[in-house]
């Protein structure tokens, strides 16, 4: 319930709010009146004709052409001209008359007091003419200048209070500047080289630069400074549109990544300066390894005097031109031409152990790789022993036949071996007569199982890797164990045994009677 206390202060915020509200709608209304006001004097001023954009109209000695913006575009429109061409803007207003003229704003690449400004107007030519001879309501205005510079950007306002309609209009100079690379990659035995297109609109000099590309993480902006190679320009009385080519005179190491641009330098006939355009785009090389690639097969190890060695060699741009074989072997080199892909063959006088070099060239890049061949004829050495029935293990090549007896016709061996040659065991055979044969990579005891009793030929081989054989050959009789026979309870267990028993029924009759 609001007392008597509360309702002062409740009358004095309501006053004050209600003072706010009328002065807000004053300041309102009044905004409104001054700009209705600007709106009655802007009346008088000619409108721009939506219908009817700006018309550039650029020429030459040789051609007229007139390129119309858009209607429906109110974004500004880009247009081409030819450097160093006359290019006339036109704008239209409807109610246009010669009592007055929009102002163009822009920025024509120029500084001079015939410059295009955006902060200063420059006044349009009212074109009484042109505005007759239409006879549509609209007045013609235009601006003529040189298209002296690389671009020129541009927007006519009519009276103070006008808006801008979108963004500035742009004139560019006809593609004059660009480049591309000669080579598809480059390697670190290239120099980088590209094809520049231009017009030869008083151009003095011509070249490219190029600088590192470097990532830094703690800098991201950081980049390395450019380097500069410049071409003068001979006129040549070639066409005006003209080829020409710029490298770097420099070398590169490899992964190596790199910025190219394009640039030219001419003559402003309007500023009397030389000025320098470069080109927009970027090339971005990546360095690659220019040397040959090449893989190589051998045999590591081998018995045989007659030793091959296969390549296959390639580079990323030029042929193998040669391969050049060094066996090692104090005999020369064996020199092939134009054979990037082939075997060769190479008889040694002796065994031992040889380092090949095989070096492949293409041009002035070449790769070398080596492969080490051992020729040794030492055979293995080795020993395999097999368990008979009571695990006495016993070498079978001491006997003419060694009987075993088994159960289960199951043989435990036992084998090992060393290789003298150098070139390492490769294997372990054991061949059985009955067509079995086990292959062990290492010395170990193994358990083969026979399919019949009998007398067995057995093989063991040992392999080295270089094809070394160490080879014996011995006979088994595989038995079955004797049945077990009854056994009489030895003397004098058995005579007491039965004297007791005695005892026993002798005690057992007397007691019942």
């Amino acid at each position: 319930m609001v007392t008597k206390r509360l309702i002062l202060p409740l009358m004095v915020i309501a006053l004050i709010t209600s003072v706010n509200f009328i002065a807000a709608d004053f300041v309102d209304n009044e905004t409104t009146k001054i700009s209705k006001d600007q709106d009655k004097d802007l009346i008088s001023f000619p409108k721009k004709a939506i219908n009817y954009r700006p018309v550039f109209w650029k020429t030459d000695a040789n051609t007229t052409e007139i390129v119309e913006r858009y209607p429906a575009n109110n974004t500004g429109a880009v247009i081409k001209a030819d450097i160093y061409a006359n290019v006339t803007i036109w704008y239209t207003y409807v109610g246009g008359d010669n009592e007055s003229a929009p102002l163009l704003f822009g920025d024509d690449g120029t500084i001079g007091p015939g410059s295009l400004s955006w902060t200063e107007g420059t006044l349009m030519t009212y074109d009484n003419e042109t505005t007759v001879s239409k006879n549509d309501g609209l007045g013609y205005y235009n601006y003529t200048f040189n298209m002296s510079s690389q671009f020129v950007t541009f927007r006519a306002r009519y009276g103070l209070y006008e808006d801008d309609i979108g963004v500035p209009n742009v004139i560019t100079i006809d593609i004059w500047l660009n480049s591309s690379l000669i080579q598809d990659f480059y390697t670190q035995y290239d120099e980088i080289d590209m094809n520049i297109r231009m017009r030869r609109y008083n151009i003095t000099n011509y070249g490219l630069v190029y600088r590192e590309v470097i990532t830094d993480p703690e800098d991201p902006d950081y980049r390395t400074n450019f380097q500069n190679i410049t071409v003068p320009y001979v006129e040549d009385g070639s066409s005006i549109a003209k080829v020409v080519n710029a490298t770097t005179l420099d070398t590169f190491p490899v992964d190596t990544e790199l910025d190219v641009r394009a640039f030219v330098t001419h003559y402003d006939n309007v500023t009397l300066q030389e000025r320098v355009f470069f080109e927009n785009d970027a090339d971005i090389v990546t360095i690659v390894d220019g040397n040959p690639q090449m893989n190589i097969t051998h045999t590591r190890y081998t018995n045989s005097l007659n030793v091959s060695v296969n390549w296959e060699a390639e580079a990323p741009k030029l042929n193998i031109t040669t391969v050049e074989i060094d066996w090692d072997d104090s005999t020369g080199l064996d020199i092939y031409a134009d054979l990037p892909k082939h075997t060769a063959y190479h008889l040694y006088s002796e065994t031992g152990e040889y380092s090949i070099n095989v070096t492949a060239y293409a041009y002035g890049a070449h790769i070398s790789k080596f492969a080490t061949v051992l020729i040794e004829t030492e055979v293995p050495d080795g020993e395999i022993l097999l368990q008979l029935a009571n695990g006495t293990m016993i070498d079978p090549t001491s006997l003419e036949t060694t009987k075993i007896e088994s159960k289960d016709k199951r043989i435990t061996f036992y084998f090992n071996g060393s290789d003298t040659g150098g070139s390492e065991i490769d294997k372990f055979v054991i061949e059985t007569d009955e067509g079995n044969l086990f292959e062990f990579l290492n010395a170990a005891t193994a358990i083969i199982a026979f399919l019949e009793y009998g007398v067995h030929d057995i093989y063991f081989r040992i392999y080295d890797k270089s094809g070394n054989i160490y080879e014996i050959q011995f006979q088994i009789e595989l038995t079955i164990p004797p049945e077990p026979t009854d056994m009489p309870v030895p003397y004098p267990f058995g005579v007491i045994s039965f004297l007791g028993l005695v005892a026993l029924a002798f005690i057992y009759l007397r007691k019942k009677r």
